[in-house]
């Protein structure tokens, strides 16, 4: 569970930086894809 929330904590941090258009494309894809599964993973924590 810590690697997931490292994760999403990497995530963040580049779409807070904006770095790149495409980076911040692939990092936005990969949150939305997470966020359908948080709730359940705070239930099951």
């Amino acid at each position: 569970m810590t690697s997931f929330f490292r994760l999403v904590d990497d995530v963040y941090s580049e779409l807070l930086s904006y770095r790149t258009p495409k980076s911040l494309c692939k990092q936005q894809q990969i949150v939305d894809k997470h966020q359908v599964n948080w709730p359940q993973s705070f239930l099951a924590d």
